[in-house]
């Protein structure tokens, strides 16, 4: 097995958390069920996810129709579930510690587009490669997302190590893709490691 010379993680849930959780795209998939037939979650979800696209065109694509009012109160509500996103208190530190042993960082996420600017913001210099499924077009666990990782760091994918706190989109998904995989289970009940902090030893063991 070759040595790990990068780290890549999945980001919320995993380096940060939404302190304060709004959930406007939930409120306007709820809107959008009012307004059509047919409306088929799993497809919005890929919509919004896949598409370089904000709330507002979102809900033109999804054929919501909203007032200004409307609109304000989705937006407001995005702005405070933004502003409430912070690192977990580990993630920082932990990062600067794999930095400094030399290896590459990265990070690959599904998110919707407004959510890709609070991780650039806040964690943004401690990233070395950055794979947004809004920019890729693929959501975990397609393998094409993390081709797409992998060629940012220019590495074999096995010594890549994928840290991710959903078992099926992160760790199935990257190990079908030839990586690594860790299972973060923050309650302690049934992952690899509990906390980022627990990342280390197995980097050292590598």
């Amino acid at each position: 097995m070759p040595a790990i010379l990068g780290v890549l993680f999945d980001v919320y849930g995993t380096l940060v958390e939404i302190q304060r959780p709004q959930r406007p795209y939930k409120r306007l998939f709820e809107l959008a069920r009012n307004h059509a037939h047919a409306f088929d979650r799993g497809q919005a979800t890929k919509m919004v996810m896949c598409q370089k696209v904000n709330l507002a065109e979102a809900a033109s694509r999804l054929r919501v129709t909203l007032s200004a009012g409307e609109l304000k109160i989705l937006e407001q509500s995005l702005s405070e579930e933004i502003a409430s996103i912070y690192p977990f208190p580990e993630t920082t530190r932990v990062l600067h510690a794999l930095r400094k042993l030399g290896l590459q960082i990265g990070v690959c996420s599904n998110l919707a587009l407004p959510y890709v600017s609070p991780i650039v913001t806040r964690l943004g210099h401690l990233i070395n490669h950055a794979t947004w499924s809004c920019t890729a077009g693929a959501l975990k666990p397609d393998v094409t997302i993390f081709e797409a990782a992998v060629k940012q760091f220019g590495l074999q994918p096995a010594s890549i190590l994928m840290v991710g706190d959903s078992y099926h989109a992160d760790v199935l998904g990257a190990r079908g893709a030839g990586l690594r995989a860790l299972f973060l289970d923050r309650a302690g009940e049934r992952g690899d490691i509990s906390s980022l902090d627990d990342l280390m030893g197995h980097v050292s063991e590598s």
